[in-house]
């Protein structure tokens, strides 16, 4: 996976016609997580997992060069992009109503990308349309369309989510209700047939941030969010609970959201905790930062976005969240002013009510 702000994102509001519906929300990002395999969660990068919902992006009314912060993605996402979408169809042979998000997650070259459909039958009729692309069955029924990992610059093609930009083999395969494509045939074919019970999404601070989420979230659609790992924060200054700073956090789920009701869009920051002293500590301490510690600009985050910290934590089966939303009026707002910068800040290393003062 990648953390580049370089995708050439294109004006996709001709994306989907369908509004989104109460299928696509908060506990839609559990289901998908559900997918990913628990140990995840030690990612070497902290990037663990990145997830667009095409429907809810298409609700808003806004392009994807608008709206989406790029910070986990992966060749097919990209190709999904590529020039304002117009090779897609050609490409893939998916047209793009069928499909309703990605998920994206694992560390590259194995980063593992979630094809998730609209519809029933959609995924099977993808992976009946590999064999005239090139595609050969394994035994243990992926298919591949070359030698794992290899790069071949002849074939290199970012519009084709098969290649990429690299020409890199993939394999794809079944599972969790869609497609799974990654460049390791190794970890397709582990996840076509899991292991019960290892899921990321019922790891302990993970469930609890979800749950977390889903109360602060309610309605709102999520066109985005993504799935932190301690990792992700190793390389920046982390307060300690006797400096007054976050507590150190194994989950942290970040959620663009926007509130259809009360025209409001903005953030959600769920902290997942073993105990809801250490969330409590931490949902202050967020907050306390939000409104006070200077960014690199000199500003705290409250400035820089216009945007109040509101806190609150949530119990979930004996684990406990920190939750913080973080939302402003949407009149004015071009994109997700506040979601990019939290995201944007963190990818700078330079976000201070999670990485202390």
């Amino acid at each position: 996976m990648r953390a580049s702000m370089g995708w050439v994102l294109a004006g996709a509001a001709w994306l989907l016609a369908s509004v989104t519906s109460p299928a696509a929300l908060a506990s839609d990002l559990r289901s998908v997580l559900s997918v990913v395999p628990a140990p995840m969660l030690a990612s070497r990068s902290g990037l663990i997992a990145g997830s667009i919902d095409l429907r809810a992006l298409s609700a808003t009314g806004e392009s994807a060069r608008e709206r989406l912060v790029p910070i986990v993605t992966s060749d097919t996402v990209q190709a999904f992009f590529w020039k304002d979408g117009a090779d897609w169809r050609s490409k893939s042979g998916v047209a793009a109503s069928d499909l309703s998000g990605f998920l994206v997650f694992g560390d590259a070259p194995s980063t593992v990308t979630l094809w998730r459909f609209a519809a029933p039958g959609k995924a099977a009729a993808l992976l009946r349309s590999l064999a005239g692309k090139g595609f050969t069955r394994n035994d243990d029924g992926t298919l591949s369309n070359g030698e794992p990992f290899k790069i071949d610059p002849a074939r290199r093609d970012p519009a084709d989510p098969f290649l990429g930009p690299l020409g890199r083999a993939s394999t794809f395969g079944a599972a969790g209700g869609g497609v799974v494509q990654s460049a390791s045939p190794k970890i397709v074919s582990y996840l076509q047939q899991p292991e019960p019970g290892a899921s990321l999404a019922d790891e302990p601070p993970v469930a609890a941030a979800l749950t977390g989420l889903e109360a602060a979230a309610g309605s709102a659609r999520i066109p985005q969010a993504v799935l932190l790992g301690e990792a992700a924060l190793v390389a920046a200054p982390k307060g300690s609970q006797a400096e007054g700073g976050v507590p150190p956090v194994r989950a942290i789920v970040i959620a663009d959201i926007e509130e259809r009701e009360a025209e409001r869009r903005g953030a959600v920051v769920a902290l997942g905790y073993a105990d809801c002293e250490a969330a409590r500590m931490a949902s202050k301490a967020f907050a306390d930062a939000w409104s006070t510690a200077p960014d690199r600009s000199g500003k705290p985050g409250a400035e820089r976005t216009g945007a109040e910290a509101a806190t609150r934590v949530v119990p979930s089966n004996g684990a406990c969240a920190a939750v913080i939303t973080l939302a402003k009026p949407v009149a004015g707002q071009q994109g997700n002013a506040v979601y990019r910068y939290i995201v944007q800040a963190l990818m700078q290393r330079d976000f201070r009510a999670l990485q202390g003062r």
